[in-house]
């Protein structure tokens, strides 16, 4: 999950929101499911199977989570930072966003 943190900026979001960056709704929207991220250790410690990641049920909870996360974000979030998100989670195969 290294990887997600890096590439999204957002492995400290207590900063994001000292900077005046995350109100804290969002920070206390987002947080337990980033918690749940950092924590997750994937079956046999084998990041590459697919297959066992997306049977796991721990994963499965932090898809559910996410999920909720995101809907929850959308009623946070204004018109433009919906747009730069929703343009940057754009990903082949069919999209969660509306």
């Amino acid at each position: 999950m290294g990887s997600y943190f890096d590439d999204v900026g957002c492995d400290n979001y207590g900063d994001r929101l000292a900077e005046g960056n995350l109100s804290v709704e969002e920070f206390d929207t987002i947080k337990p499911w980033h918690e749940m991220l950092e924590k997750y250790d994937s079956p046999y410690d084998d990041d590459w199977n697919s297959a066992k990641v997306l049977a796991d049920p721990k994963w499965l909870a932090i898809v559910s989570t996410g999920e909720v996360v995101r809907r929850r974000l959308e009623t946070l979030l204004g018109p433009d930072e919906l747009k730069i998100l929703k343009d940057a989670m754009i990903y082949p195969g069919s999209s969660k966003w509306p």
